[in-house]
């Protein structure tokens, strides 16, 4: 098995469990509920996104490209959404494991692009609430680079904690969603 194959072996029920809690993709998603789920998103990737500039990252990365907490706040910002209170799992986060959380957020990316063909039906698109959702042009290039470095650069005694990373990212957006749509009685 390949390690891009054991990753997603190993973080699919969760990504699954993910996708099915959130209101995105579902034909009656409301404004509310989408301004509900940027609120959640934002109090992960801001702190997530603050740690990963912490790390040392190898070039072949290309990080600085892939930082997506800009196009969140413009979007909070477009809709006149609070920012949320940040979740903080992320302050012991490992390099390696760095290198998980980053395979969670550009996975993103490419769901992304989907819901925001959906999003367009509430009048949004990348310049007004959708930037997070919305596709860079270079979506599929980015995407078969980065797992390129990360098969290059994650060494077989290394995928543990890279997995573990991915797992734990993917843990801590479950775990806001759930206190988000609780305290807001967000409909899921």
């Amino acid at each position: 098995m390949t390690f891009l194959t054991r990753l997603k072996a190993e973080t699919h029920a969760l990504h699954m469990e993910l996708e099915q809690a959130l209101p995105l993709g579902r034909p009656g998603l409301t404004l509310p509920q989408y301004g509900a789920v940027l609120e959640t998103f934002a109090a992960v990737v801001f702190p997530l996104e603050e740690r990963l500039r912490q790390l040392a990252w190898n070039d072949a990365f290309e990080v600085e490209a892939r930082w997506r907490s800009e196009a969140l706040l413009q979007d909070l910002s477009g809709l006149e959404l609070k920012l949320p209170a940040p979740a903080s799992q992320f302050q012991t986060l490992t390099p390696l494991q760095g290198m998980g959380a980053l395979y969670v957020l550009e996975g993103s990316r490419l769901g992304g692009a989907i819901i925001a063909r959906d999003l367009a039906r509430l009048g949004l698109n990348a310049t007004h609430g959708a930037a997070f959702f919305s596709p860079s042009a270079h979506l599929a290039p980015d995407w078969k680079r980065f797992k390129e470095a990360l098969t290059r650069e994650v060494t077989e005694d290394e995928e543990t904690e890279v997995v573990s990373g991915a797992q734990l990212t993917y843990q801590v957006f479950l775990s806001a969603w759930r206190e988000k749509s609780k305290l807001d009685k967000v409909t899921e």
